[in-house]
């Protein structure tokens, strides 16, 4: 029970990462509306993208986290945990690398 919880902790902590990464874009922006001419749409040398990048990583991990010490309760993960736990990684790596065409 212990590694669930930590799994949840690391998984709210990956999403108060993003909302502090979209509130300080949203800030950046305020402050320059000029910006998203001159920035990419998936830049990370903006630190409120970087941020949002970073909290979706450290949020997917504590997801596999939980999805692993759920499984791992009843004698040990079954395949179909890892396959979960492996679509988790494989989206988010996917969509933090995919580049967006507007």
């Amino acid at each position: 029970m212990k590694g669930l919880r930590t799994g949840a902790w690391i998984g709210f902590a990956g999403l108060c990462l993003q909302l502090v990464g979209i509130i300080w874009d949203t800030l950046l922006h305020h402050h320059d509306p000029t910006l998203a001419e001159r920035e990419s749409v998936v830049g990370l040398a903006n630190p409120g993208h970087l941020l949002i990048a970073a909290g979706t990583t450290v949020t997917a991990i504590g997801i596999g986290l939980c999805l692993y010490h759920l499984a791992s309760d009843r004698s040990g993960p079954r395949a179909s945990t890892w396959a979960a736990i492996a679509v988790v990684a494989l989206v988010t790596l996917w969509l933090g690398t995919m580049t967006v065409t507007l």
